[in-house]
């Protein structure tokens, strides 16, 4: 199995078990309780799970994922990511 196989079958297993839904929900409630504890308004915090095509689109026949070595799905830094939509001090 090639690299590219194996970061596919290793991506599917853990959607498929919530695992990154679950981390999601986790990040999602953390940044939104550490927030509110030091009073931030916020107008939205977004997260997302990246997609895989995204994912095998930014990995080249180097095993690089954007310039970084990739032995396994646990290299990939940004699999998970949240935004956060602030108001402008003047809003």
């Amino acid at each position: 199995m090639n690299l590219q196989d194996k970061l596919k079958a290793e991506y599917r297993t853990k959607r498929d078990i919530s695992y990154f839904s679950n981390c999601k929900k986790k990040a999602h409630e953390l940044i939104e309780g550490l927030l509110t504890s030091e009073n931030v308004s916020v107008q939205a915090i977004q997260s997302r799970i990246k997609q895989e095509e995204s994912i095998l689109a930014n990995f080249d026949q180097k095993s690089l994922y954007k310039g970084k070595t990739i032995k396994d799905i646990n290299d990939i830094s940004d699999l998970i990511g949240t935004r956060i939509i602030t108001y402008l001090s003047d809003d």
